[in-house]
């Protein structure tokens, strides 16, 4: 689903479609936590909903970050440290 802006009032209706069909889909997926594909992300998300919930995930995303990427250059949108 795609969105071209429109105005203040019309992006905020979009914007609050947008998250009750994320909640329903959440629902309907029968997870306790919800998981979001890091390109598909509305920006509100923790980085366990978009790394995954798991410590050992956490870490050694975290190395590899450490390791590929000491200087903090690609942290954009969600950064994972």
């Amino acid at each position: 689903m795609m969105y071209a802006p429109q105005g203040p009032e019309l992006d905020k209706q979009a914007a609050e479609l947008g998250k009750r069909l994320r909640d329903i889909l959440h629902k309907g997926s029968g997870q306790a936590e919800m998981y979001s594909y890091f390109n598909y992300a509305f920006g509100e998300e923790t980085k366990e909903n978009i790394y995954g919930y798991e410590s050992w995930r956490q870490e050694r995303l975290l190395a590899l970050k450490n390791k590929y990427d000491p200087h903090r250059r690609f942290g954009f949108y969600t950064p994972i440290a």
